[in-house]
């Protein structure tokens, strides 16, 4: 008795001989893609391809940073004194106009110029009390003021001032008329050659003169043990021979061009210069 032949079924054998058919079909469908595509060659295993991008993927890309997309104005208040200060208050509300505000060294009272009087246009010196709220005036009501500063013990307020000026009364009438012409000057600051630095006592009321040279003398503040001043003077303009050709040039076009720092002792003593360049 014969036996029948009996084809067996190999699945593995089945699967193999199926490769190479899967093959040609995977380079005849991505040829007919390049080819529809335009593109005059397949794309290579290599070449780096686009990402799918998901939904959340551009809900994240099209997000705009809030601060890139903030205006000008917004912008500059962000920057605003804000962000530097806090519980600001008016200090003064008197008078045309105030400023240079120093506090004392037990931050106490406060220093500051500030123009009042109806009779002078010019700053006049004055020391606010911040527990009790008193004004006190500091320099005589005459002549330009400017730059204070109260002694670390409290006893002695610096200031630099034009109160010795023999012309400082009818420079006050003029500026007055000036004002009341409606022709008033446009803001810029006066580097009068008169300005020298006082020291006023506020026990005994009495001033001395701390310096005594033709030249603006001013800016002036004491050390903190109070034994020394610093302070800013133009006078080398005022001395022949100090100033070189462009130096002199300078100072013909602004006065503040060779303003130099000194230091001296409390009593107006051992004045040194400390600067030799311009500016």
């Amino acid at each position: 008795m014969t036996t029948k032949p009996v084809f067996r079924h190999d699945s593995s054998n089945h699967v193999l001989s199926l490769i190479p058919i899967l093959l040609l079909a995977a380079v005849a469908v991505g040829g007919i893609s390049w080819m529809m595509s335009g593109s005059t060659e397949p794309e290579s295993a290599d070449r780096v391809t686009t990402k799918p991008v998901s939904v959340s993927d551009q809900v994240e890309t099209t997000t705009q940073d809030p601060v890139a997309t903030k205006t000008a104005s917004e912008t500059d208040e962000d920057q605003g004194e804000d962000n530097f200060f806090t519980d600001v208050r008016q200090r003064t509300s008197t008078g045309l106009r105030s400023g240079e505000g120093y506090f004392s060294a037990d931050g106490k009272r406060m220093v500051f110029q500030s123009e009042r009087s109806p009779e002078n246009p010019f700053y006049q010196i004055f020391v606010m009390d911040f527990e009790f709220g008193d004004v006190i005036p500091i320099s005589p009501g005459h002549g330009k003021t400017t730059c204070a500063w109260i002694h670390p013990n409290g006893q002695r307020v610096m200031y630099a001032s034009t109160q010795d000026d023999p012309d400082s009364l009818e420079k006050q009438k003029a500026k007055l008329e000036l004002r009341a012409s409606g022709k008033d000057s446009r803001y810029n600051w006066d580097y009068d050659e008169h300005y020298e630095l006082y020291a006023f006592d506020l026990g005994s009321k009495e001033y001395t003169k701390l310096t005594d040279a033709v030249g603006y003398d001013a800016e002036g503040s004491y050390s903190p043990d109070g034994t020394r001043i610093a302070f800013a003077s133009n006078r080398r303009a005022y001395m022949d021979g100090e100033l070189s050709e462009l130096e002199q040039q300078q100072f013909d076009f602004h006065q503040a061009a060779v303003m130099d720092i000194y230091i001296m002792d409390a009593d107006g003593s051992n004045v040194t210069r400390l600067t030799e360049e311009p500016g």
